[in-house]
């Protein structure tokens, strides 16, 4: 068997020589780029088969690779890490990887820009780095090289929308990056380790884990796209399908809650970034879904419902259920993808949801692999999405004791539910005026082989976390969690459910097609996010963007270019002109400096006499 070191050698090395020459090679690879993004998909997956193996097991594995520096007593290496938290991540990413790249080349084929492909591969390295390193420098690393690929996805798309988006969310991305390093040298400066277990040490003082622990939450934050950072999923939308689906809804999503995940000593039950999480998730969770029912176009409304569903994920590691965070971290990132890609492959281009007539007929296979991924999403039993929104409410009430934030989460479902029965109605819409988008072209097999996979794992990927009869997730994390949950905090949740895709199936029974002045403005309302980025960029933005302007004006222009460099330039040019004056070469001249010099220094003896 191939020793940890060499599967993290063939599972990075893989994708990175993928991204290395689909990145060279330019528009010369273009026929092959798809393929070379799959393979190494392929053998990422190959060297992650046996660390999964491992963790899944209950085994860790750690072992250092590589020192870049020693000061005094501190070191600094990077390492393995792979453990159960690591491994069902790592196993839930190659999955997913591997059915986007099916994807992208069942559908894309031959057109695939080798830039998207390299960038996919990159995505990859930062991902597995992160997941596989046994410390917070590596995720660094990782949470650095995601930002870029993210930006360069955005800016290469060449949508205006995305562009536009891609400056937003590198400015935001750079904030979070920023608390990202904060955090981590807090850390070091006061444990003297980069690794997981200063955020895992129970001495860590107080102060140093709160502080520590605020600046690490913004981070996650921005990452997981949660209130009030979440503007930039709005942005993000312009971007292909395939790239909100890999990188945008799986990737941060993924990155933010390991963050989380593994500092439990800082956002322990009752701290105050524990707390903080907990207000944030719950705030994101509600804010989410309602900017979701309000959106304009189904791929903001998935954006928007994204930040929701992570919202939850983080009330449930604020509240110490992180295990039941981490499985709904992995049914959503399947029914998530999977609605993505449905909805890239129906509406390539944002804002065409009217033309959703005659699905069935056009793309059988996408059109139910969309009303799949919706019902999943909305938590309709027993598919995955109701089993993960069942174990964190369950666990949230076992643990944290809160009935209150139990209904909370109970009537969170609700709107939810009635958004995914709304989207995932879609594909009933029949009539003239059908649209020829997607008329008479095939769906290919390897689309439909991706779809088949994630549809697989939307369908029975709860149920078979509990197969044993306990959560198979929690037990490798927790043991003492591992229990099943019960009848009344499972049937509750989906009686909830059923409510809400009661309401919009009659709903869309009713047929409205109108709205007035009152609800558009509510949609309008609810479809800019509340505003938040108009509210950052008016007593924010430009404030700060006049100060900066003062700044440039007076200090730079005026006091350092005009006064400091401009004032000594001149007084040293006088001088120069004056000491030309003296050294004009006549006998005077020197006869009249040699007296002054001799009449200066009598009077310096006389005066020190």
């Amino acid at each position: 068997m191939l020793s940890p070191a060499s599967c993290v050698l063939i599972a990075l090395g893989a994708p990175l020589l993928g991204a290395l020459f689909n990145g060279l090679s330019g528009d010369r690879g273009a026929r092959l780029a798809g393929r070379l993004g799959l393979l190494a998909m392929v053998g990422c997956a190959i060297g992650s088969v046996p660390l999964c193996v491992r963790g899944l097991l209950g085994e860790t594995a750690a072992e250092e690779l590589y020192v870049w520096g020693v000061i005094g007593d501190l070191k600094l290496t990077i390492g393995l890490e792979v453990d159960p938290l690591s491994a069902i991540l790592l196993a839930g990413w190659v999955v997913v990887g591997l059915t986007v790249h099916l994807w992208l080349l069942g559908v894309e084929g031959d057109r695939v820009s080798p830039r998207s492909a390299a960038a996919f591969n990159l995505v990859t390295v930062a991902v597995v780095l992160a997941l596989i390193g046994d410390g917070y420098g590596s995720l660094a690393i990782g949470w650095g090289l995601l930002g870029l690929c993210s930006h360069a996805l955005l800016d290469g798309s060449g949508r205006t929308e995305a562009v536009s988006g891609a400056r937003k969310l590198w400015v935001i991305d750079r904030l979070g990056d920023m608390a990202l390093l904060l955090g981590i040298m807090l850390l070091l400066a006061q444990v003297g380790s980069l690794e997981y277990a200063a955020g895992r040490a129970a001495d860590i003082p107080e102060r140093l884990a709160v502080w520590s622990g605020l600046l690490l939450l913004v981070a996650a934050a921005v990452k997981g796209g949660q209130i009030p950072f979440h503007y930039w999923w709005a942005s993000a939308v312009g971007a292909p399908a395939v790239a909100n689906a890999l990188v945008h809804a799986t990737a941060m999503g993924m990155l933010a809650i390991l963050l989380l995940a593994r500092s439990p000593a800082l956002f322990a039950p009752g701290s105050i970034p524990g707390q903080l999480a907990v207000a944030i998730g719950g705030l994101s969770g509600f804010m989410g879904i309602a900017m979701a029912l309000g959106a304009r176009d189904v791929q903001r409304g998935l954006g928007h419902a994204t930040t929701s569903q992570l919202g939850l994920v983080f009330v449930a590691i604020g509240l110490g259920a992180r295990e039941a965070g981490v499985f709904l971290l992995l049914s959503h990132t399947f029914f998530k993808v999977l609605l993505l890609l449905c909805v890239g492959r129906i509406f390539p281009e944002p804002g065409r949801e009217g033309e959703a007539k005659g699905l069935r007929r056009r793309l059988p296979v996408s059109s139910w692999a969309l009303l799949v991924g919706a019902l999943a999403m909305g938590g309709m039993p027993p598919l995955a999405g109701f089993w993960g929104y069942a174990a964190v409410l369950a666990s949230i009430y076992r643990i944290a004791g809160d009935l209150f934030v139990w209904t909370a989460g109970c009537a969170l479902l609700l709107p939810t539910a009635f958004f995914g029965a709304r989207l995932g109605l879609i594909i009933f819409k029949e009539g003239e005026g059908e649209s020829e988008a997607g008329r008479g072209e095939r769906e290919s097999p390897l689309l439909i082989l991706a779809f088949l996979g994630l549809g697989l794992l939307t369908v029975a990927g709860g149920a078979m976390e509990y197969f044993r009869g306990e959560g198979v997730v929690a037990s490798l994390l927790a043991p003492s969690q591992a229990a099943l949950p019960s009848l009344a905090l499972v049937a509750v949740p989906g009686a909830v459910v059923l409510v809400g895709m009661g309401l919009a199936w009659a709903a869309n029974r009713s047929g409205k097609k109108e709205a007035d002045e009152r609800e558009n403005r509510l949609r309008h309302l609810l479809d800019e996010g509340f505003y938040v980025e108009e509210f950052g960029e008016r007593f924010i933005g430009r404030p700060l963007g006049s100060i900066a302007r003062w700044l440039r004006d007076v200090v730079d222009v005026l006091l350092i270019d005009l006064l400091c460099i401009g004032g000594l330039a001149l007084t040293l040019r006088g001088a120069g002109w004056l000491l030309a004056r003296t050294q004009s070469g006549k006998v005077w001249s020197c006869a009249l400096a040699v007296a002054l010099g001799t009449a200066v220094i009598l009077l310096l003896l006389t005066h020190l006499s």
